[in-house]
């Protein structure tokens, strides 16, 4: 357990699949004001070895053990199991979580419907992306907090876009979302699509900035279930 810091602050460490090191978690540090870790009463804690902290949140899996692929590691609690914490990120029709998997967990935060997964610390809301606007999948820089905050509104010349794979799966919605994506390019000839197998993209701003509209389509219809395609 760790010691409030000289302003009060409680100490949560965040692991997620790929938490391998403190320095290597840019995709989230970059979505805190200034980059520093710290948001209202909290600070979040990436590294995966931190052994003093107050909350343990886990999001979607723990990462792999070192050295053992596919091994997903042991995290010895630190602080009390009232203040743990799992939240889930894919839906349903994608991921399920086993059920003595989450009892470990206190709290569960989940968008997923409570038929299919069961927990007396269920909290039932859209539980957040990761940012993927400004973040290049190429090796690039990522783009920060302050920096989207202080970026001027785009000239938006360029009408109409949407991000659709080529994904046809029948178990989920892709081939809905498929089927109707192709519709609409048929209906509307300014439309201009991404996605793998189409036109991939290296950082979704190429999708979003430039246009005035941008239609996005879940592969997932559930309440508290929202589209990461805009993100």
């Amino acid at each position: 357990m760790a010691s409030p810091d000289d302003k009060g602050r409680l100490t949560v460490k965040f692991m997620h699949r790929g938490s391998y090191s403190a320095d290597r978690d840019s995709a989230w540090i970059r979505q805190f004001p200034k980059q520093e870790p710290v948001w209202s009463s909290c600070r979040f804690t990436f590294d995966p070895d931190a052994r003093e902290y107050d909350w343990l949140v886990v999001y979607h899996d723990l990462p792999p053990t070192r050295g053992e692929a596919g091994e997903p590691a042991i995290e010895d609690l630190a602080c009390s199991r009232d203040n743990t914490m799992h939240v889930t990120y894919e839906p349903s029709s994608i991921t399920t979580y086993g059920h003595a998997y989450l009892q470990q967990y206190k709290h569960l935060l989940t968008s997923q419907e409570p038929n299919c997964v069961r927990h007396p610390g269920m909290i039932h809301s859209q539980p957040g992306f990761p940012w993927f606007y400004g973040r290049s999948t190429g090796g690039g820089q990522h783009a920060g907090f302050d920096e989207l905050a202080a970026m001027p509104v785009p000239r938006k010349e360029k009408l109409f876009s949407t991000v659709c794979s080529t994904k046809k799966q029948k178990h989920t919605a892709h081939r809905l979302r498929h089927a109707f994506t192709e519709r609409l390019k048929k209906e509307f000839s300014e439309l201009e699509t991404f996605g793998l197998g189409v036109r991939p993209i290296e950082d979704k701003e190429e999708a979003l900035t430039d246009y005035k509209y941008h239609f996005a389509m879940e592969n997932h219809f559930a309440p508290a279930s929202l589209d990461g395609k805009v993100g």
